[in-house]
């Protein structure tokens, strides 16, 4: 016993202050938070060095040790932060059972496990409080907004009557409200709220002896598709039975919502003998009626409240202004029918990817200045709500031709009498409605052609030139760069031409003419062995015509159709049999081939001559009968 107590001495006294390094403190020592908000507990620990911190974690009393953030209690609202020496648990969501007593602990690799002693934390609603209890006409009333423990950071109080706030000609000091006299006016349901935690207000009470039913909100606006709570607060003299609470709506008075068929499966009650909630699912345009909440006393029958109108209201793009060109301002607006509570953040799209690089401010969207990179198909959705997403809306930009471009087909040198297409293209919004052409004509341009594609046929080299488009729209204009056209005159096509077949035509003489050569010395060369061998008379020989004379057996020669081969060679004969032209009669064959004469003998003889060749006398006896 005595071992067990000494070792219960020991760790208290380790854990509550500083033994040889080792110790845990807090901030606060103690906590007190409103329910449903959140609370941080800080931590700050130290031990001896060259020791290994191997874990840390928080748990509370009644856990024997375990790890916050294992406890199924808290899972999803417990986020740890901290090093080696401080460490910070945060827990969100804050409800009545999270009123304990929390210990943070950390392990070392060496020692084991040490904690600090443990931080109370209470968690509180808010509650009305009416001083004196029973309240007349003219007496001095004292309302306080109490809470179970005393909250930190010296909060402000808000007060509300029949849910809406309450001016100041009453007295507001701390966490009470004053009403020095009261009177029919002041009657009415009083709750409060903590500055900043406007969302989870008190109750709300009933001030002087009143039967009665508020709302909060007394109105709603509400997407559709999405769900909405509608919060009642009733009261009645006490002594008596509440028998059943239901809401109506405004065209079926006494009808249970529940047992409507419209509400089927998307309606849920929850309350208790002073307040009562209706929650609807999955809105749709049907569910825009005015609601109201009824309860029946045993004793006296049924009461009900005011009705609170329920609007709901899909999401649409608008655009102003209507028509946008280049450079305007532009404001989209996500609009709806009426104003969506709790100050919704909106979400924008393009094209269905979300926008990020434009100023948005509340449902607007704003782009300034407008360029055709912001054209595009535009929609929206509420933060929280992005499955609920609006129609598209087209966004237009206008704007002047760009990118106006000129060119030319076929490419490259033309020849008089070709045909050239130029063609002339832009990207405009809206389209191009007038093409001009223009020619460079010294310093000016002057305009040739109207339309998006100007045609020549059978071109001049009149028409050679710098040419360019510009194209117009509504918005305004662009023009092209300059394109060339080259046109060659035919005078000079000929120039080139002509040359070039007497050439061709005089090559292809030449190579005949060796042709032929070599076949006469190979017939003369036969006829010399013939002769020598032969033991008769030489007489009646004569050249075979058909042997001689390439252009009537031999395929050769006659293949060589001069004609066929260059176009002007029709023109060049006619020039070549005119004495009077210079440039053919200088052309002298002798010149050009040693063995022309032998050819021209060879020519002679094929049309039936006896061969006489003064140029070879010693051979004379073999061209003789």
């Amino acid at each position: 016993m005595l071992l067990v107590e000494g070792c219960i001495i020991l760790i208290f006294c380790i854990v509550s202050g500083d033994l040889s390094g080792w110790s845990v403190s807090y901030t606060p020592e103690s906590m007190c938070a409103l329910e449903g908000s959140s609370v941080e507990l800080h931590s700050y620990y130290s031990y001896p060095p060259g020791l290994t911190v191997q874990d840390t974690f928080w748990f509370t009393k009644d856990s024997k040790n375990t790890d916050l953030k294992t406890n199924a209690h808290y899972v999803g609202r417990v986020t740890y932060t901290g090093n080696t020496s401080n460490h910070t648990v945060s827990i969100r969501g804050l409800n009545l059972g999270d009123s304990k007593d929390y210990a943070f602990k950390f392990t070392t690799r060496e020692e084991g496990g040490w904690s600090g002693v443990y931080v109370p934390l209470s968690v509180t609603g808010l509650q009305v409080l009416v001083h004196p209890a029973a309240v007349d006409r003219g007496d001095r009333v004292t309302l306080t907004c109490s809470a179970t423990c005393s909250l930190s950071n010296n909060p402000t109080y808000i007060w509300y009557r029949n849910s809406q706030p309450v001016t100041n000609k009453h007295t507001a000091t701390g966490n009470t409200l004053t009403i020095n006299s009261i009177t029919n006016e002041d009657t009415g349901y009083y709750s409060c709220a903590v500055r900043g935690h406007e969302d989870h207000p008190s109750p709300a009470v009933c001030v002087m002896t009143c039967w009665g039913v508020a709302y909060n909100p007394d109105s709603m606006c509400a997407l559709e598709g999405s769900s909405v709570e509608l919060h009642s607060y009733y009261s009645y003299p006490p002594g008596l039975t509440v028998q059943d609470t239901f809401w109506i709506i405004k065209d079926n008075l006494n009808k249970d919502l529940r047992e409507n068929a419209h509400y089927a499966g998307r309606v849920t009650y929850t309350g208790s003998t002073s307040n009562h909630t209706l929650s609807i699912r999955s809105l749709n345009l049907g569910d825009s009626k005015d609601y109201a909440f009824r309860f029946i006393i045993k004793e006296k029958g049924g009461l009900s409240g005011v009705f609170v109108p329920l609007s709901l209201t899909g999401l649409q793009v608008l655009v102003d202004p209507a028509t946008v060109k280049e450079g305007d301002r532009v404001t989209l607006t996500c609009s709806t029918t009426c104003s969506l509570s709790n100050n919704p953040t909106y979400i924008w799209y393009r094209n269905s990817q979300p926008v990020t690089n434009k100023h948005t401010g509340n449902s607007m969207l704003h782009i300034y200045p407008a360029s055709p990179e912001d054209a595009g198909k535009y929609s929206c959705a509420v933060e929280g709500h992005e499955s609920l997403i609006s129609p598209e809306n087209i966004l237009n930009v206008r704007y002047h031709p760009q990118n106006t471009s000129a060119s030319v087909l076929p490419s490259g040198e033309l020849m008089e009498g070709d045909s050239v297409t130029l063609t002339c293209r832009s990207d405009a919004n809206p389209p191009v409605h007038t093409y001009t052409w223009y020619k460079k004509s010294g310093d000016q341009s002057l305009p040739v052609w109207s339309s998006q594609n100007y045609s020549l046929s059978k071109i001049s080299s009149e028409q050679s030139g710098l040419y360019h488009c510009v194209s117009k729209n509504d918005i305004g204009n662009g023009s092209s760069s300059v394109v060339k056209i080259n046109v060659m005159s035919t005078k000079l096509r000929s120039d080139w031409t002509v040359p070039g077949c007497v050439m061709g035509g005089m090559l292809a003489g030449f190579v005949a003419g060796a042709l032929v050569g070599v076949l006469v010395y190979k017939k003369v060369t036969q006829s010399r062995e013939v002769r020598n061998s032969s033991t008769g008379a030489v007489g009646g020989a004569t050249a075979d015509p058909q042997s001689a004379d390439g252009n009537s057996s031999d395929g050769t020669y006659t293949g060589l159709d001069l004609t066929a081969t260059c176009s002007e060679y029709v023109n060049l004969a006619a020039a070549r049999s005119n004495p009077a032209d210079d440039t053919y009669t200088s052309l002298n064959s002798t010149t050009i081939s040693k063995d022309y004469d032998t050819l021209a003998n060879v020519k002679i003889s094929a049309q039936g001559a006896k061969y006489k060749s003064p140029q070879s006398p010693t051979d004379a006896a073999d061209y003789e009968n």
